[in-house]
């Protein structure tokens, strides 16, 4: 006995039954404005840079902690007040230029993520 497929607007639902609903991801969301896209390409490359320069992912698997330099680079880059509101002296990042710092850090070294 076979059920009939129940209409749904679970995108997640849809495409196990083989149907796409296109106007729940075309066009793809924007998620960030003007403002949030330039403060992430300004942070992006610091980041990098910040991993590259400043981490040694084989030497912090060795010593089993992550040397002091590099969490002060990191504590300078304001990495660990990421999400914290800017009022409260934070980054204010939103989610989405959380997990692109994320990527970054996790690109290089899962370790210090």
């Amino acid at each position: 006995m076979q059920k009939k497929a129940v209409h749904s607007k679970s995108f997640c639902q849809n495409i196990f039954r083989g149907i796409v609903e296109t106007e729940q991801v075309f066009p793809y969301p924007i998620a960030l404005d003007e403002e949030q896209k330039e403060n992430l390409e300004m942070l992006v490359p610091i980041a990098e840079r910040v991993m590259t320069e400043q981490n040694d992912p084989l030497l912090n698997d060795q010593q089993e902690s992550v040397p002091e330099h590099t969490i002060q680079a990191l504590r300078e880059l304001g990495a660990f007040g990421l999400q914290v509101p800017v009022e409260l002296d934070g980054v204010g990042l939103t989610n989405t230029q959380y997990a692109r710092l994320t990527e970054v850090v996790g690109g290089n070294d899962l370790g210090v993520g």
